[in-house]
């Protein structure tokens, strides 16, 4: 409901962002940047998949209640029209969102937190919802949500806690734990948790607690590490791992020795489920472990289950990474060409049923 937390989020008067030294541990502007007056709220416009802008669809246009935090004058020039103040920390405005979109704050106190939300979902949102009705019914109920693209997955840069955002966060430029949980309790769905490849420990426990107190018992989750691990020509979770076998084991190249990269993924895989399953423990039944692989060439899978440089290297801590799996989940995907069309999309999933 609220878009601000999806938005761009705080820029200086020439566009650069605003500095993490002038935002506070939630992303709320704390001070001016040196030498600058005005600070810019850039909620810009949405685009389609091939960069246009969609500002005529009814879901986006419409009026919106912006209530802030501390103090500011606002300058509406960029953002709408029809402004009302409602209040010292309380404006509605109309906006078609064609082109982008910002606001311009003159800040009176600090820190400044910003939220923006259609009218028509106010109360909703003062009740403590977080998805609109038609988002929410735009989703079957059941099945499984696979969270990857939310959290941000591939080359991600979280290793702990305090690196991933939280539901009071300004801006959720990966979505909260909560919010992913939320959706799956609502929707009556089980979750696919995708692990950045960095998290360390304290994460993984927070995680798994969280899950285990939070979703709906009845609901499974599926535990990935990352996404694509052996994808080292996009993504720079392999590379992460080849250079953890070469500081770890001291193997001289990672990508060598059939897969050393391989292997080490399979240990970080491995070591995350036993955290989970400590943390699950009398209901590991709800837990999923996923080894995610590339159906032309099987052996990149067979690496991560068996990590038998693990067992090389590290006899004495050695688990059979395959012990804590129950699912393969190989690469091929469905929508990227030629199946985009309803035709096709339907002719793949009965394809997919009598498999």
């Amino acid at each position: 409901m609220d878009i601000a937390k999806s938005a761009r989020g705080w820029l200086r008067p020439d566009y650069s962002s605003t500095p993490t030294a002038n935002r506070d541990s939630e992303g709320a502007l704390a001070s001016l940047p040196a030498g600058d007056t005005t600070q810019l709220f850039y909620f810009s416009a949405f685009r389609d998949g091939g960069g246009a802008y969609v500002g005529t669809h009814p879901d986006l246009s419409g009026r919106f209640r912006l209530t802030i935090t501390g103090g500011a004058t606002i300058n509406f020039s960029a953002a709408g029209t029809n402004v009302t103040q409602i209040n010292s920390n309380t404006w509605e405005f109309d906006c078609n969102f064609i082109g982008d979109k910002w606001l311009t704050f003159t800040p009176t106190s600090y820190p400044i937190k910003v939220s923006i939300v259609r009218t028509t979902d106010v109360a909703a949102h003062a009740a403590g919802g977080i998805f609109r009705q038609p988002f929410l019914d735009s989703l079957p109920s059941g099945g499984c949500f696979r969270f990857m693209d939310w959290m941000g997955t591939n080359n991600s840069t979280v290793a702990t806690l305090s690196d991933y955002p939280v539901e009071a966060s300004q801006r959720w430029r990966r979505v909260p734990l909560s919010v992913m949980t939320n959706l799956c309790n609502t929707k009556s769905a089980d979750m696919w948790l995708n692990i950045p490849h960095m998290a360390d420990d304290a994460l993984v426990t927070n995680w798994a607690t969280y899950l285990r107190d939070n979703l709906n018992p009845a609901r499974k989750i599926r535990i990935e590490l990352s996404n694509e691990i052996w994808n080292t020509g996009l993504f720079s979770q392999g590379a992460y791992f080849k250079g953890q076998a070469e500081a770890v084991w001291g193997v001289p190249d990672g990508y060598g020795g059939g897969g050393f990269w391989l292997d080490y993924a399979g240990k970080r895989f491995a070591q995350i489920m036993a955290i989970f399953n400590s943390v699950f423990a009398g209901q590991t039944n709800r837990l999923i472990g996923v080894i995610a692989g590339f159906a032309a060439v099987p052996d990149l899978s067979r690496r991560i289950l068996d990590a038998t440089a693990w067992n090389t290297y590290e006899p004495g801590s050695y688990v059979p990474p395959h012990t804590m799996a129950k699912e393969n989940a190989n690469a091929d995907y469905i929508g990227w060409s030629g199946a985009t069309t309803q035709g096709n999309t339907e002719k793949a999933a009965k394809h997919i049923r009598h498999a």
